[in-house]
C-alpha cells in the first residue's frame, strides 16, 4: 500500500503536476492521521469495555462485603444496646445502705453485660485491594468513591473505641471476680453452659454498695454510649455505601 501511494506521488513528480502533487500528499497526510485516530478510538473503547467490566466485578464483590457489614454493624449495635439498657438498670439500685433488687435478678443483669463481646469484625478485602493497588479510580461514581476511601479511616476509630470499651470491661469484670463471677452466670438466663451453683458465700449484691463498683459500671456505661453513637453513624454509612453500589449496579 505505501509503495502504491509512493508510485503515485513520483508519477505527479515526473508530469510536473506540483499541485495535484501537494494536495494529494495533504491528503495522504490526513488518510493516516484519521487512521491513527480511529485506531486509538477503538483502543480506547475497548480499554473502556474492559475498566467498565472490571469495575462491575469489583462492584460485585463490594456489595457482597456490605451486605454483611451492615448486618454486622446491626447486630453489634443492638448487643451494645442490651449493655447500656444494663448498666443503666443496676445503676438504679447502687446504694451504700440498702438494697433493693434480688439477686438473681442482678445476677442476670451483670452477666447480660459481658455474655456478648461487641466488636466490629468487617469484610474489606475488596475495598483495601482498590486502595493499595491504586485502582480505586475505577469506581466512576465519585462520591462512592470518597465514602469508600473514608470508610476505612471511619472503623480505624472504631477500633480504637473498642479497644478502650474493653479495657474498661476489664476493670469492671476484676471487681465481679472478687466477689463470685460462677453464681453471675449460674443465675443468668443468658449463659447456655450448665456450670452450677457456687459453693461460696460471696454474693454479688455486695457490689452494689461499693462506690467502686459505681464508678467503674459508670465508666463502662459512658464507653458503651460513645460506642452506640459510633455504630449508629457507622451503619447509616454503610447504608449510604450500599445504596449507591446497588445504583450502579442498576438493581
Amino acid at each position: 500500500m505505501i509503495k502504491f501511494f509512493r508510485k503515485i506521488r513520483q508519477n505527479l513528480l515526473s508530469e510536473g503536476k506540483i499541485g495535484k502533487y501537494f494536495k494529494y500528499a495533504i491528503g495522504e497526510i490526513v488518510l493516516v492521521v484519521l487512521g491513527i485516530l480511529i485506531a486509538i478510538s477503538i483502543n480506547n473503547w475497548n480499554e473502556d469495555r474492559k475498566s467498565s467490566g472490571l469495575e462491575k466485578n469489583y462492584l460485585i464483590s463490594l456489595k457482597e462485603e456490605f451486605e454483611f457489614n451492615i448486618q454486622n454493624v446491626e447486630f453489634n449495635s443492638n448487643a451494645n444496646k442490651s449493655k447500656v439498657n444494663s448498666c443503666l438498670e443496676i445503676l438504679q439500685y447502687t446504694d451504700p445502705n440498702e438494697l433493693k433488687i434480688k439477686k438473681v435478678y442482678f445476677d442476670s443483669l451483670l452477666s447480660s453485660i459481658f455474655y456478648y463481646e461487641t466488636q466490629l469484625e468487617p469484610k474489606n478485602e475488596t475495598i483495601y485491594e482498590l486502595i493499595s493497588s491504586g485502582k480505586l479510580s475505577i469506581i466512576n461514581n465519585s462520591n462512592l468513591r470518597t465514602s469508600l476511601y473514608y470508610w476505612s479511616n471511619e472503623i480505624k476509630g472504631i477500633e480504637k473505641r473498642e479497644e478502650e470499651f474493653i479495657i474498661y470491661k476489664n476493670k469492671l469484670l476484676n471487681l465481679i471476680m472478687k466477689k463470685n463471677l460462677r453464681e453471675a452466670y449460674s443465675n443468668s438466663n443468658f449463659h447456655q453452659c450448665c456450670i452450677g451453683q457456687s459453693r461460696f458465700k460471696n454474693h454479688n449484691l455486695e457490689l452494689l454498695k461499693s462506690i467502686e463498683f459505681e464508678s467503674s459500671l459508670t465508666q463502662y456505661l459512658v464507653a458503651a454510649k460513645n460506642n452506640q453513637i459510633s455504630y449508629d453513624i457507622h451503619y447509616n454509612t454503610v447504608e449510604e455505601i450500599l445504596t449507591m453500589i446497588k445504583k450502579e449496579l442498576k438493581e
